[in-house]
This record gives C-alpha cells, sequence and structure tokens, in this order.
C-alpha cells in the first residue's frame, strides 16, 4: 500500500511529459502523501508544467528544446505501450513485502 507514503517517480527524461503526468496521476489517485518526480533530462516548458503537478522536481539536464527522450541516450531500447500502462497500473512492493 503506498498511500500516505513518499512516492520518487524516475523517469528517462520528459520531451512532452506525458508518461511522467499520466503517472503522477495514478499516484494520486492512490493517496501518496508526497511524489518526488526525477528525470535525467526535460524540455524546459514540460519542466515548469510537471513541477506545478508534484511536490519536488529533480532534472539534471534541462533543455530549451528536446525533440525525442531518446537522442539523449546511447541506447535506448523501446518499450511496449501495453507492458507501460501494466506497471504503471501495478501495485509496487515496498521493501519490508519483498519476499525473501
Amino acid at each position: 500500500m503506498i498511500a500516505g507514503r513518499t512516492v520518487v517517480l524516475v523517469d528517462d527524461g520528459a520531451a512532452s511529459g506525458m508518461t511522467a503526468h499520466t503517472a503522477v496521476g495514478v499516484l494520486r489517485a492512490r493517496q501518496v502523501r508526497r511524489i518526488v518526480l526525477a528525470v535525467p533530462v526535460a524540455q524546459a516548458p514540460v519542466l515548469d508544467r510537471l513541477a506545478r503537478e508534484v511536490d519536488q522536481f529533480v532534472c539534471l539536464r534541462p533543455l530549451p528544446w528536446l525533440h525525442a527522450v531518446r537522442n539523449s541516450y546511447r541506447k535506448f531500447p523501446a518499450v511496449d505501450g501495453t507492458e507501460a500502462l501494466e506497471l504503471l497500473h501495478r501495485e509496487p512492493r515496498l521493501p519490508d513485502e519483498v519476499r525473501r
């Protein structure tokens, strides 16, 4: 259960910010206490919008213009949309809930 907890949400980057925006919506619906969003690279206008949606925002490399996140990486394998949605809707396990 993540309700009432602080969540650190990490994305590979934010060109449009839609992935992070959707994930923040899911987390808010699950009533987390605080959201910290961390991305290595993001487009400046997207940074401004996302920063208003979360409690804390960290970006290592803000850029005035970012066409595609994959352009910031040497290797960037694709993630299937179905897999991404499944992961977003899966209740994460906390360290004390992991089977040993």
